[in-house]
């Protein structure tokens, strides 16, 4: 997948906020999405680049999270088989998923070595470290938090006493509070840490709030959670293999187990089931399954195919994923050759300026190599009633005001008085992710600003019909000054 420029939205909202970083912006203040700061500074890393990124990735994240996750076996071949699984497997489902460097990805990598460094050491020092780097983990995503837990119970059960309890205790969420505290106080320094309070952590509570029926959750368990059973169903089989553990859990086999409920209970968290969310929950599963996975090999039966069944989903995804998301094949539309197509025509365009993407498709910002006019670069919630991975607004019974702020929308509409883009790329003719049901007279304020001061292209010369789908509106101004 290294030739790919994106396989999920999220990439291409992560890479603008990466670009928007590096030039002179501000995170949650000149950019704003729910994400804490550091998958933009590991993106930044990659300078703009998709495929150094994806390099990146693999030398970074994934060959290290490999290496770790091989820590469970004692012998250098036992070993190498492990790291295999987990690699493997971890490439078993669509690429949206699994090979997006999501945030879940990044943070991953402290969470696994926080536990590696868990299992060796458990001195007061060690413990501080383990606790910072759960701290490092939430600055990617906030549910690893929930991973101090893990440790947390390791350390109480048996019970060592209250003094010694309370003293690692403290190591660990001082450690975890140090890391946390730093990154407050670097946007202190910079002036901008209400934003970062407000997007990286309280608004949060509001995105994963929206209410969810029992039937609803049913409908999504049955599209999004069934397949995620169905290609680990294999590596569940190999965890619970009696054979394979002895009948009282050693201690550090109780520690993965918390690991591994502690890292599967936050992907539940608006019961949108995406897989990248598994992702944590998936590495404590290959430990798990790695001494079963170790036997199959000299048995036969049910253990053998357990392990085949493990290994099966990443082989087929490994052939299945570069096919599926071929740009034009029409199963992902981040990959639909229409933004590439707008953002070259935008690239080439004489007015010079900003633009804004009214719509789900940050790719044009990249494509067109432009700086966005707001800070929107998603118009989602508190923009517009925009809920990924929610039924009802799957299915349009959500009103398009849901969760809308018109504080946030006055936010926009002066980025784009004190901005004005040279262009304004409106998606709400077109039917990806359902901006359709978001027509700019859905919000009267910024209809009346690009009426007053755009006007529509016509269809592009020497460009597919696509296009058609899309409205691209210029200033007037530049307009009338290359006339």
């Amino acid at each position: 997948m290294l030739g790919f420029d994106f396989v999920n939205v999220d990439e291409a909202a992560h890479l603008v906020g990466s670009l928007e970083l590096t030039s002179g912006g501000q995170l949650y203040r000149t950019f704003v999405d729910n994400k804490p700061p550091l998958i933009y500074l590991f993106y930044a890393l990659a300078g703009g680049s998709m495929w150094a990124l994806r390099l990146l990735a693999i030398v970074l994240l994934w060959l290290p999270l490999g290496w770790l996750a091989s820590r469970c076996a004692r012998a250098p071949r036992d070993r190498l088989l492990v790291g295999g699984l987990y690699l493997l497997t971890s490439a078993g489902f669509v690429a949206a998923d699994t090979h997006a460097v999501n945030t879940e990805l990044v943070g991953l990598v402290p969470t696994a070595l926080a536990a590696w460094f868990f299992h060796r050491r458990r001195s007061f020092g060690a413990l501080f470290v383990v606790g910072a780097l759960v701290g490092v983990a939430g600055l990617a995503k906030q549910p690893y938090l929930a991973f101090l837990a893990a440790p947390g119970l390791a350390l109480l059960w048996p019970w060592p006493g209250v003094l010694t309890a309370a003293s690692k205790l403290a190591a660990l969420g001082l450690g975890c509070l140090a890391v946390l505290g730093g990154a407050s106080a670097l946007f202190v320094l910079a002036g901008s840490h209400d934003e970062y309070l407000s997007w990286a952590w309280l608004f949060n509570l509001q995105h994963v709030s929206a209410p969810v029926s029992v039937a609803e959750a049913l409908v999504r368990f049955a599209k999004m959670g069934l397949p995620l059973v169905g290609v680990s169903l294999g590596l569940w089989a190999l965890a619970f293999w009696r054979k394979a553990r002895a009948s009282t859990p050693r201690p550090e086999e109780r520690f993965v187990w918390a690991a591994l409920v502690v890292t599967l209970l936050p992907a539940f968290l608006g019961f949108r089931l995406f897989g990248h969310y598994f992702l944590p929950a998936h590495y404590f599963l290959v430990q798990l399954a790695a001494p079963a996975f170790l036997r199959a090999w000299s048995e036969k039966g049910l253990l053998r195919a357990a392990a085949i069944l493990a290994v099966l989903p990443g082989v087929v995804f490994t052939f299945l994923n570069p096919l599926l998301y071929a740009p034009g094949f029409g199963v992902a539309p981040v990959t639909d050759p229409v933004f590439r197509e707008v953002g070259e025509y935008l690239k080439q365009r004489p007015c010079p300026g900003p633009i804004f993407v009214w719509g789900y498709a940050p790719q044009i910002y990249v494509f067109a190599e432009r700086r966005p006019a707001s800070r929107y670069v998603l118009p989602i919630e508190p923009i517009t009633g925009f809920v990924s991975g929610n039924e009802r607004f799957e299915s349009g019974e959500l009103p398009p005001d849901f969760h809308v702020s018109e504080a946030r929308r006055a936010e926009l509409l002066a980025d784009l008085e004190r901005t004005p883009p040279a262009y304004v790329v409106d998606l709400s003719r077109a039917k990806f992710d359902h901006w359709d049901r978001f027509p700019l007279r859905a919000f009267p304020a910024l209809a009346a600003l690009v009426e007053a001061d755009y006007r529509s292209l016509e269809k592009p010369v020497g460009t597919t019909t696509s296009l058609r789908t899309m409205t691209i509106l210029e200033r007037r101004r530049c307009s009338e000054g290359a006339q």
